[in-house]
């Protein structure tokens, strides 16, 4: 029989949330809550998917959340075959890496025990940065020594930033031990796509959408940063403390697994999380508004990739309930020709990007569950700053670029511009 145990991890003090448990005698897993955690005053469920309850949760329903913490796709084949794993066993994989997961979740083996002395950091030289990142199957290495598991299908691994430089002159820790990650890196074998990312990212953020801070960084390739929003860092007397906050993708929340990541929900996607943001948020109409707005957002950029797990839910430390996280991994797909121009799940009733028209947004608002009305003063803003925004963040008015990003803004310009022609007709429509 084996075991993981399931930890909640702030900072230094572990909550045992449960235990999941895989029998090899008659092929048995299971999940449950641990009694003792059942009855804490502040205990939250990990998953929406997964309710505090005395009941076994079956492999079929625990499944979506767990395997939703690892990699996916190359990203998971490279790392298991630098472990000598196989790809379909996720919960030995989550074993080995999962001591810095999405959200304050920790999972180990039952054998093992926390020690207050295996949180640290360890400063990188440039040149151990360059080491890091030199190819893929270094950047796999990465998480398998820092027990490092990051979901998505894009290779990227885990550091924590400083601007102590007598911690670290680069500016750049690697965690060690339990201790928690500040900030992803991201790589692409596909040309650009840190650049474009980066500008997506910028001019979000610039049209007011909540959007996770991001950076361009030049370690022998191009190197995506990215701030994450489930971290909170605080720097005194030569020490980093990184304290986690719970997060899960939506995915997980609807108990759906990475590899149905782009299936339509029951009674459709765009009412499904609408009615999720209602029923569970605190302030629904706010969480709903960044819910469009990020829907607008993504569609006049052209990410046809915007699926469940590129959504989120966030708690942080003085709520129980989960606020709409800010948006993370906004990039131009519609750039590139090989890439499907099919939305991630149903837009307005439509899934191709081309077939969408004014009209769409009218059954888009009906699917959210509020007006065409409102819809437009969320969209107009968007409309009149999202290509001015992609030209200053390519400008590098924003932050540091490359000499190429002015030239790949400006492919993102001319690339979203008749969507913006779409819904400025449905602003201005009556």
């Amino acid at each position: 029989m084996t075991e993981l145990e399931v930890y909640r991890l702030s900072f230094d003090v572990p909550v045992h949330v449960g235990t999941i448990v895989s029998r090899e005698a008659d092929g048995t897993k299971f999940f449950a809550y641990s009694e003792t955690y059942i009855h804490d005053k502040d205990a939250i469920a990990i998953s929406e998917s997964l309710p505090l309850d005395k009941r076994h949760y079956a492999e079929a329903e625990f499944r979506p959340y767990f395997e939703g913490l690892l990699p996916e796709y190359e990203a998971r084949s490279i790392l298991c075959q630098e472990l000598q794993i196989n790809e379909h066993d996720y919960l030995t994989l989550l074993g080995v890496c999962g001591h810095d997961c999405i959200g304050d979740v920790v999972i180990r083996e039952a054998a093992e025990s926390f020690e207050r002395e295996a949180f640290s950091y360890q400063a990188l030289t440039e040149q151990e940065l360059k080491n890091i990142f030199k190819t893929d199957r270094s950047t796999a290495f990465e998480n398998i020594v820092s027990r490092l598991s990051l979901a998505g299908t894009q290779l990227k691994t885990g550091l924590t930033y400083t601007t102590d430089t007598d911690l670290s002159k680069s500016g750049w820790l690697k965690p060690k031990g339990l201790a928690a990650a500040s900030h992803i890196m991201k790589i692409s074998d596909v040309r650009d796509i840190p650049e474009i990312e980066y500008v997506c990212m910028k001019a979000a953020k610039a049209c007011g959408l909540s959007v996770a801070d991001v950076s361009l960084e030049n370690f022998g390739r191009q190197v995506l940063a990215v701030k994450r929003f489930d971290r909170h860092v605080s720097q005194s007397n030569q020490t980093v403390k990184v304290i986690r906050f719970h997060q899960e993708d939506l995915a997980q929340a609807f108990g759906v697994t990475s590899a149905s990541k782009y299936a339509e929900l029951p009674g459709g996607s765009v009412a499904a999380i609408a009615e999720m943001l209602r029923r569970y948020t605190a302030q629904p109409a706010r969480e709903i508004t960044k819910f469009v707005q990020m829907l607008c957002f993504t569609y006049l950029i052209g990410d046809c990739d915007s699926h469940l797990k590129n959504y989120s839910l966030l708690w942080n430390s003085e709520s129980r309930r989960p606020v709409f996280s800010p948006a993370y991994d906004l990039v131009c797909t519609t750039r590139f020709e090989r890439f499907s121009r099919e939305m991630a799940f149903d837009f307005g009733g439509e899934r191709l990007i081309d077939n969408i028209d004014a009209h769409t947004f009218d059954q888009l608002a009906k699917d959210l569950g509020i007006t065409s009305r409102m819809v437009k003063q969320i969209a107009k803003p968007l409309v009149e700053a999202v290509q001015p925004e992609l030209m200053n963040a390519g400008l590098g008015n924003y932050g540091r670029v490359f000499d190429s990003t002015y030239s790949v803004a400006e492919d993102i310009v001319d690339d979203c511009l008749p969507r913006v022609r779409v819904l400025e007709t449905f602003c201005t429509s009556r």
